[in-house]
């Protein structure tokens, strides 16, 4: 008799991370009373076990974009709409914000904020505003230019004018995305399609990065590696060019606006704007052949915003030394995608040496035919206790502007189960594996990834006797790799670890 299984096969667990398997189960939003009119149905989600999801703040936001804790731990947020920051402090510690209100207006459309040296830095598309003399309560009652003339040329169909910061405290820099003025096209202002890095003592600008379209995620890791997530072009196809979140080396080149991927031209003739750009010189072929391929692809037109590095011991371990993304989600018609993508976070793990992008939260897209969605993840940003602040900045039917949090519960978290010799014994054979359960009860067996990755294998039975079940594993082809066989018997479940 042949039995079939359910087999997630496995990657080697690398040294960078100590990831478990990572599979999502559906929740629902948990939806405080005073935001219940804002919602006008039950909201369902897909998170790995343990978390849960819960609305933080709504009903004062029009375009809520990045988030940021001031030094009192009150998280705060721009307002691309309103052109003002918003404080939402949670004093009680419910997890639910107390009161919402305004501590700077004047923002000239900021996308993201950051704190520094006692004051507010809001970047808007020309400038970095500090504000400073904050009240008690954190409203700030002056401002002046922090940096001027950032470049925000008015050239090109699109004008990529939302400016994300990142302060590095350790070597006094301020990092800035600036994105393209256009889609495609010669920017004669070199400063455009950049991370510009300034010194926070002073020191002149350098562009740290160039040929990135759109950079408007900024992180750091422990190692003090600056990463960023990149919204690339549109023109080139549903599934082309890929978005990505790549390490960011200093002085390199990633591809814009003739390159993308790995050193992979762009079609030139597809319409008129990347026609203006031809006939390509052998200089260009020279910068294409520089281009430096991205860590993460992630699905094209899927527009990556919001990312954080995780280093947090209240997370799960498999957290450890990862990085989540926002992934807003694409938009309508032939020069976005006409099936949505999009709309979820994902979590980027280094996994046998290469980094790899998984869902982390999904359920958000309810309709991909119809771009039915009810919230686009924007900015997010964790507390000292590992808790997940996102916002949704989408306002069309169904859609809340709102902020969002996830936390962790470790009691709600499934872990395998230790191996238990009493029930299974597992030894290896020539093309695979023989199973003993020591039962005569109907077992249930299943393997499982790092990945919850799901690919169909076959098991056959061997024996049944007084003392329990025979099977055999076929693992002819299966690829090399760390596996957890987990057998439910008798309302037990124990797991043990093989390696293929």
């Amino acid at each position: 008799m042949r039995i079939l299984v359910i087999v997630l096969l496995a990657a080697l667990v690398s040294v960078e991370s100590s990831a478990q398997p990572l599979e999502l189960v559906p929740s629902t939003l948990v939806v405080p009373q005073k935001y219940q009119k804002y919602f006008d149905s039950t909201r369902t989600l897909n998170l790995p076990r343990g978390f849960t999801m819960s609305v933080y703040a709504t009903g004062s936001f029009s375009v809520p974009r990045f988030l940021e804790f001031n030094p009192q731990g009150v998280l705060c947020i721009a307002d691309d709409s309103y052109k003002t920051v918003m404080a939402m402090p949670d004093k009680d510690s419910d997890g639910v914000a107390d009161t919402i209100y305004e501590i700077a207006a004047g923002t000239e459309g900021a996308h993201d904020i950051a704190f520094y040296g006692g004051g507010m830095l809001a970047g808007s598309p020309n400038h970095v505003w500090q504000y400073d003399n904050p009240s008690s309560t954190g409203i700030y009652s002056s401002k002046h230019l922090f940096i001027d003339s950032i470049g925000a040329a008015p050239e090109g169909v699109l004008n990529h004018n939302l400016r994300t910061m990142l302060i590095d405290e350790a070597s006094k820099s301020l990092y800035i995305g600036v994105g393209a003025p256009c889609n495609a096209c010669r920017e004669k202002d070199t400063t455009r399609a950049t991370i510009q890095r300034y010194s926070l003592e002073g020191l002149p600008r350098e562009l740290y990065a160039t040929g990135m379209r759109n950079a408007t995620g900024l992180a750091m890791d422990s190692s003090h590696q600056l990463w960023a997530a990149v919204a690339d072009r549109n023109d080139q196809g549903q599934d082309l060019p890929s978005d990505y979140v790549t390490r960011v080396t200093r002085s390199g080149f990633y591809g814009w606006p003739l390159a993308f991927g790995n050193q992979q031209w762009v079609d030139l003739n597809v319409d008129s704007e990347y026609k203006a750009m031809l006939p390509t010189t052998a200089a260009d072929t020279a910068r294409v052949a520089s281009t430096l391929p991205p860590d993460v692809p992630v699905a094209a037109h899927s527009t990556p915003l919001g990312l954080i590095y995780c280093k947090n011991p209240n997370l799960p371990a498999y957290m450890d030394n990862t990085l989540l993304v926002s992934i807003h989600g694409s938009y309508p018609g032939p020069t976005g995608r006409f099936i949505a993508n999009g709309s979820k976070i994902m979590l980027i793990s280094n996994i046998g040496g290469k980094w790899t992008a998984q869902d982390f939260l999904t359920g958000l897209l309810t309709d991909s035919v119809n771009y039915g969605r009810w919230a686009r993840p924007c900015g997010l940003v964790m507390d000292r206790k590992g808790n997940i602040y996102f916002s949704s900045d989408h306002t069309a039917p169904h859609v809340t502007p709102a902020v969002y949090r996830i936390s962790f519960d470790p009691k709600n978290a499934v872990e395998p189960a230790l191996p238990s010799p009493g029930l299974l014994d597992i030894t290896q054979e020539a093309g695979g594996w023989n199973l003993t359960v020591h039962s005569t009860e109907h077992a249930s067996i299943l393997l499982y990834d790092m990945l919850g990755r799901r690919v169909e294998a076959h098991v056959s039975e061997r024996s049944v006797s007084v003392d329990g079940r025979s099977f055999y594993l076929d693992a002819t082809e299966m690829q090399h790799g760390v596996y957890w066989v987990v057998v439910q018997c008798g309302g037990e479940r124990v797991a043990r670890r093989i390696v293929q």
